[in-house]
């Protein structure tokens, strides 16, 4: 399914067949999650596009990825589920939010806690558990991602300086060092060429009924988490 993905990944889809080509694109990253990195791309590119995103059908998507996977602590799931949220700015329920902060991993905290700060769950989300594990001891420990970023960010209000005072963390912290970028972005999967042609606009490559692909320039998909 990644093959073929990756092979559909570098032609244009076109606004017309977008619609029955989502509805296909959500039943294979509820049935095949190792495929959520290309899903991330094809929702983000044709979002930018104008292409239309059915919202609920991503939310009914995405929550029960992460109701299906977070008990089981699958890591990859829950955080592309939860990064393909923030990116499309999808508000998720809460009773599916929730037990991902039991979940033993930094990045799918740091990724839950940034879905919250954006307003994208629906209730209150409890993180009393995540500010216990952000102490000095966490910094030797699995939790170290989430201990120092705690501190960098400004998480959790009130929470006394320990990154600051640990003689292998303080000097990450004094000079700015980050490992997580909250404005990050997706990557996209083409990038339209400058045209030549003063008959054509960018809006109008999409509805072109000849090749459009000579004005679009496709990436290559980043392979370094795909496993061929």
């Amino acid at each position: 399914m990644k093959f073929t993905l990756r092979r559909v990944a570098v032609e244009l889809i076109r606004k017309d067949n977008w619609k029955i080509f989502e509805s296909y694109l959500l039943r294979v990253a509820n049935t095949y999650p190792d495929t959520l990195q290309l899903v991330a791309q094809f929702l983000c590119t044709y979002r930018q596009a104008g292409y239309p995103i059915d919202r609920v059908a991503l939310r009914r998507t995405l929550e029960s990825l992460l109701t299906e996977h977070a008990p089981y602590s699958h890591h990859s799931e829950v955080a592309w589920a939860l990064w393909i949220a923030i990116d499309n700015s999808i508000k998720l329920s809460r009773s599916a939010v929730q037990p991902i902060t039991n979940v033993k991993s930094s990045v799918c905290a740091l990724l839950v806690l940034h879905l919250d700060s954006l307003g994208l769950t629906s209730g209150r989300l409890s993180n009393s558990n995540l500010r216990l594990r952000c102490q000095a001891g966490a910094l030797h420990t699995d939790d170290w991602l989430l201990a120092y970023q705690a501190e960098k960010d400004c998480i959790f209000s009130g929470l006394a300086p320990y990154v600051s005072l640990d003689p292998n963390f303080s000097h990450l912290l004094s000079n700015g060092v980050t490992f997580y970028d909250k404005t990050a972005t997706q990557r996209h999967l083409f990038t339209i060429k400058q045209i030549d042609d003063p008959l054509v606009t960018e809006n109008d490559i999409f509805d072109l009924e000849e090749n459009p692909n000579e004005y679009l320039e496709f990436f290559d998909v980043d392979e370094e988490y795909i496993d061929w």
